[in-house]
């Protein structure tokens, strides 16, 4: 079970303390920082290009808590990993899992967009992923398309991709994430 720390907003300094030394090679185990609810509302995102990009922020920040606001419930994530685990990460539990599992995997990892494509219920999004290996060391940039289905104002499913070609054709030949089919088995 990932450690959970929960960063109060009167300790948010803390918070980026630690994050900066467990990017420096301090080692806790699997740790995933969830924020406290805010007291104040946060607007939602003007347009489905800017709640994508909130999304991949929120990726980069580690921060479970902006992607809760910016996903549904019912979010069903399925990285370009996702097929080692056999099924998808689910919900706002998977939200975390999926976090803790990035934590584990690369002393730091980031998502930075380079072209995002309003396509109505989806958004495209073709990125470059830069990792750095937490047990290799070994540092390692990448193409990443992920499609996003957005339904109600927020993401519904993220579907990655390992290179934009794929994404693209996914996106041409209708393969779009498919609605969750949640109680029906593994995905």
């Amino acid at each position: 079970l990932p450690i959970l720390l929960t960063a109060l907003r009167a300790e948010g300094e803390l918070a980026m303390h630690v994050r900066a030394a467990l990017r420096n090679g301090l080692t806790l185990g699997r740790v995933v920082f969830v924020s406290a609810p805010s007291s104040s509302t946060t607007a939602p995102p003007a347009s489905n290009i800017d709640l994508v990009q909130a999304a991949i922020d929120a990726y980069n920040d580690r921060d479970a808590q902006a992607l809760r606001r910016v996903m549904t419930p019912e979010v069903e994530l399925r990285p370009p990993s996702s097929f080692l685990r056999g099924r998808a990460y689910r919900g706002y539990e998977g939200i975390v899992e999926w976090l803790a599992d990035v934590e584990e995997s690369f002393k730091d990892s980031r998502v930075d967009a380079a072209e995002l494509r309003d396509l109505g219920d989806f958004v495209l999004a073709l990125t470059s992923f830069r990792v750095h290996g937490s047990r290799s060391r070994m540092e390692l940039e990448s193409e990443l398309g992920v499609i996003c289905r957005i339904e109600g104002g927020r993401i519904a499913s993220w579907q990655g991709f390992s290179s934009h070609a794929d994404a693209l054709a996914a996106i041409r030949v209708g393969r779009r994430p498919p609605v969750s089919r949640r109680g029906r088995g593994r995905a």
